[in-house]
């Protein structure tokens, strides 16, 4: 077990962070806080720690500021940490200067290499995040299991050594495809063209293989260019009907360009040959690998949450379904309890909210999203006080989320002390808006300031639920 260390503020690198190691099989503590919130127990984590065989800790100036970092390193100076008996990492996801000009939270932390996943102006970030993420997998003995996986050289060369080739050209193609991947590593520009005519050379040789399609269909989608990926997969998947990737990526980008009954469809195919190769003792059946069942729960929450898109109540069986699969249990992250929860939200499936409310917390006690659902559904039920311990525990936990902070206000304002509710919006305040929500938050903090001139112009400005802002203002 690894134990990861992070601060609140870096949450969205985090998240991502923490579900690509647990798709590759890292088990992973994080964030088990005890059920009464905002206190926090040190035997806890210094139990958790005892048990980890490394540490992982998200190295930024967030994480060098916070105070529970610092209180989680203060047992590295032990001699299991430094003598290499239990495992250090560091993933760097803040601005590397700016993060070691600041005090380390372990004596030695600047002298550690560290993996790298902050920003980078000048190359293709997903790239870079693919290769860090890949080193990362490889500390843990691991293989990195992206959401859209890369073809490899391997695959490519299994898939040519099944045609009649003369050597030279043989040889010719496995260099041109080494090349490519070289290239793809390194960010360099004109690479989807470049694969492109690859592809073309193969067709020249009548050498139709998947693996440098599947990959200029994924490439095309990771960079954004959605219809690119279109096209090449409506192809793909007419030529290779049997392979549940291409039909999982298809539905992917069907999504992406809001298609969403065509997106259905490609969901239902993979799901169907995934189903086929999980139960399947034979190596009859093409692309017959274990690994693409990796993706089962993958294809099954999108199906799901495709069907929600379509204001289709049956998604909420369908996450269940794709939850309760016992076989999936380890590769489950909160997000997936999020989307169910949603999903009962909108068709006021209120029991079952409840349920998976309670589910999620009982397997991530600490998740901020599934906290943030119990203390709204708290809310709901007039269990004011019950929300507001809740609403404490987020804030204390160096959360900048404007609106968990605007729906403590709400409630502080009725059912909590003047003390509480100035400190709060005090902090509020300091909060920089991003979106229009956002907006519409800070023009409230602002009204309960009594800054009346500055709430309006950020009320306008936001253009969010303006008759809220009129009758406000009267």
């Amino acid at each position: 077990m690894v134990f990861l260390s992070y601060s609140w503020k870096d949450i969205p690198i985090v998240v991502r962070i923490y579900t690509d190691l647990v798709r590759s099989g890292l088990k992973i503590w994080r964030d088990e806080f005890s059920a009464d919130y905002g206190k926090r127990y040190e035997t806890e984590i210094n139990n958790a720690l005892k048990k980890a065989s490394a540490i992982l800790i998200i190295d930024s100036p967030n994480s060098r500021r916070s105070k529970y970092v610092q209180d989680e390193c203060k047992s590295l100076s032990g001699p299991e940490w430094s003598n290499g008996q239990k495992q250090i990492a560091l993933c760097l996801v803040g601005e590397l200067e700016e993060t070691r000009s600041l005090s380390e939270v372990f004596s030695g932390q600047n002298l550690i290499k560290h993996f790298d996943f902050s920003n980078q102006t000048l190359f293709d970030n997903e790239r870079c995040y693919y290769m860090a993420m890949t080193e990362l997998c490889s500390f843990f003995s691991l293989e990195f299991r992206p959401l859209f996986p890369d073809s490899s050289e391997k695959d490519f060369g299994d898939e040519i050594s099944l045609f009649k080739l003369k050597d030279h050209d043989r040889k010719i193609l496995i260099d041109e495809y080494h090349l490519i991947q070289k290239r793809l590593n390194n960010a360099f520009p004109g690479n989807l063209e470049r694969l492109e005519l690859f592809i073309v050379d193969c067709g020249r040789l009548q050498v139709q293989t998947s693996s440098p399609q599947l990959q200029l269909a994924i490439e095309s989608l990771k960079s954004g260019d959605f219809l690119r990926s279109k096209n090449v997969l409506e192809k793909y998947v007419k030529s290779f009907s049997d392979d549940p990737r291409g039909w999982r990526c298809y539905g992917a980008v069907l999504s992406e360009l809001e298609i969403y009954d065509q997106a259905l469809e490609a969901f239902d195919h993979a799901l169907r040959l995934l189903i086929k190769i999980k139960y399947s003792n034979t190596e009859a059946i093409r692309f017959n690998s274990k690994k693409n069942t990796d993706y089962l729960l993958d294809v099954k929450i999108n199906r799901a949450t495709t069907l929600a898109n379509l204001d289709k109540w049956e998604c909420i069986p369908a996450y269940e379904e794709a939850l309760d699969d016992e076989s999936l249990h380890s590769q489950i992250v909160p997000d997936h309890f999020v989307l169910m929860i949603a999903a009962c939200d909108h068709f006021k499936e209120e029991d079952r909210r409840g349920e998976w409310i309670t589910r999620g917390l009982n397997r991530f006690p600490g998740d901020f999203q599934l906290n943030l659902a119990k203390a709204r559904l708290l809310a709901e039920k007039s269990k004011y006080f019950d929300a507001l311990k809740i609403y404490r525990y987020l804030i204390f936990r160096e959360i900048n989320d404007i609106e968990v902070y605007g729906e403590c206000l709400s409630l502080l304002k009725f059912h909590g002390s003047p003390d509480e509710f100035q400190s709060v919006l005090a902090r509020a305040l300091n909060l920089k808006p991003s979106t229009s929500k956002e907006l519409y938050y800070s023009g409230y903090f602002q009204f309960l300031r009594g800054n009346l001139q500055v709430a309006k112009e950020l009320f306008l400005q936001s253009k969010y639920d303006l008759p809220f802002y009129n009758n406000l203002m009267q």
